[in-house]
C-alpha cells in the first residue's frame, strides 16, 4: 500500500508472530519463561500456592476452605486479609 503506517504495523504484526511461534529462535529464553508464566491461568497459580500453603501447614478441611474462600473472594473484591 505504500502507508508509512500500514507498513509500521506490518513489522510489528511480523515482530509478535515471530516472538509468539512455539519453537520461536527470535524469542530470548527469558521471554520465553515469562511468556509460559502468563500462559496459564493467574488464578490457577494463586491456588496452587494456597493448596501448597495448606498441605505444608496440615490444615484441616475447614480451615482449608476458608484459606481457598478468603483467597477466591478477595481476588475479585478489594479487601485486606
Amino acid at each position: 500500500m505504500g502507508s508509512g503506517i500500514y507498513e509500521m504495523g506490518c513489522s510489528v504484526f511480523d515482530e509478535v508472530k515471530s516472538l509468539g511461534f512455539i519453537l520461536s529462535t527470535t524469542r530470548t529464553p527469558e521471554q520465553t519463561l515469562i511468556g509460559t508464566f502468563w500462559n496459564g491461568n493467574i488464578q490457577d497459580f494463586w491456588n496452587e500456592i494456597a493448596q501448597t500453603a495448606a498441605l505444608r501447614h496440615h490444615l484441616n478441611l475447614a480451615q482449608s476452605a476458608r484459606l481457598f474462600a478468603l483467597l477466591n473472594i478477595c481476588r475479585y473484591h478489594d479487601c485486606p486479609l
